[in-house]
């Protein structure tokens, strides 16, 4: 009788192994676009002094990071879905994903700092925005008004917004192992059916 984790073809292990490199590919390339942007939006502030430009302006890149946040985000949960079912269903090809758990990643107390920071890119550049922004509109402000209040904390729910979606992707290690156990889970149904079948 075949078994479950015997179907996969040679076609599909290809195929998705192809779709995890291009996402690799497409998230680099998002976070690479982001930081140009932003950085550009940045530098045009400072060499063409901040009074010049409407400070509004300067809220213009989080058009740019909330939806990359959001697909960069969804491209490390793709990656999570696909590796885990690999790790189930092709566990002779995925050696490296699980040796992982005998030879983690991890290394030394910086490990978690550098994680974090990696998860966290946009989240930082949302905060480089809105810092561009309240420097440019408060520069010129010496006393406040009910208006001036409400623009500084204008970005503050955007902020908030794109520090909980990083927060929701960043431990991979979860994710892995929250779809290794839902694909375990498929594969005893999989395997249930098969002898009923049979």
């Amino acid at each position: 009788m075949t078994t479950p984790t015997s179907q996969l073809t040679n076609e599909e292990y290809n195929r998705l192994v192809n779709i995890l490199a291009n996402e690799t590919a497409i998230k680099n390339t998002l976070l690479t676009f982001s930081f140009t942007a932003v950085l550009t939006v940045i530098g045009v502030a400072l060499g063409a002094g901040l009074e010049k430009i409407h400070p509004l302006v300067y809220l213009v890149p989080f058009f740019l990071i909330l939806p990359f946040t959001a697909r960069i985000s969804y491209y490390r949960l793709m990656s999570a879905h696909i590796i885990s079912f690999l790790k189930v269903f092709a566990p002779d090809k995925m050696i490296f994903p699980i040796g992982t758990k005998v030879v983690p990643e991890r290394h030394g107390i910086s490990y978690h700092l550098i994680a974090w920071l990696v998860n966290h890119e946009m989240f930082l550049l949302s905060v480089a925005t809105t810092v561009t922004f309240w420097v440019a509109y408060y520069s010129g402000v010496s006393t406040w008004t009910l208006r001036d209040a409400l623009f500084f904390v204008l970005p503050l729910p955007l902020n908030g917004l794109i520090l909980w979606i990083s927060d929701s992707v960043c431990s991979y290690k979860r994710l892995c192992n929250m779809y290794t156990f839902k694909w375990h889970e498929y594969l005893r149904q999989l395997e249930s059916e098969g002898k009923q079948n049979a």
